[in-house]
């Protein structure tokens, strides 16, 4: 038989553990809420970082080649603008030295070295641009005609060709500088 000395024990035992079960159901809740947690979130929000971390690096990787590309494109092209671009306007000065020559086969020869440097520039212009040039050229080609037409002439009567051969020139060679180099640099 147990005694009341044991009674009161189990029952003090009992009470303990009736006010333990409540504070260990607390401490086990939180617990749970620490293990959803490090369970649910911590990954979610490591992989949002990573995901970050690789959208980041995919665009300055993208932004990388999209540079080298264009410095590439520049490095290669620069040297063909540039020549042709001197090889225009030498033409140019050519063709009207030319005209003021007796020989007609020498201009006719000018005339095609002048449309050839021009084609050979034109890939590097935009549409627009290349119809502007074509245009230059055949109005060179018009002047220095009238020019050779009026050789015999005294030199004041091809003041005018002059003055718009100059302009023209001039005209060119802004033009292209600018749609070859300066444009190009600004794109």
């Amino acid at each position: 038989m147990p005694t009341e000395d044991g009674d009161s024990r189990t029952n003090n035992l009992d009470a303990r553990l009736a006010t333990l079960e409540p504070r260990l159901a607390g401490f086990l809740d939180r617990q749970e809420a620490k293990r959803r947690w490090k369970d649910t979130w911590i990954p979610l929000l490591s992989l949002l970082v990573a995901l970050a971390g690789i959208g980041t690096g995919t665009f300055v990787q993208f932004v990388s080649l999209r540079t080298q590309s264009t410095l590439k494109q520049y490095e290669v092209t620069f040297l063909a603008k540039q020549k042709g671009y001197a090889e225009v306007l030498a033409s140019l000065d050519h063709l009207f030295v030319t005209s003021r020559d007796d020989s007609h086969d020498n201009l006719v020869q000018t005339l095609m070295k002048v449309e050839s440097t021009a084609y050979a520039i034109m890939p590097f212009l935009p549409e627009a641009k290349r119809y502007q040039l074509r245009d230059d050229v055949l109005q060179a080609n018009e002047i220095c005609l009238n020019v050779f037409k009026k050789r015999q002439l005294p030199a004041a009567a091809i003041d005018s060709e002059i003055d718009l051969f100059i302009t023209l020139k001039s005209r060119v060679e802004d033009r292209l500088a600018r749609d070859l180099f300066i444009d190009d640099v600004r794109s």
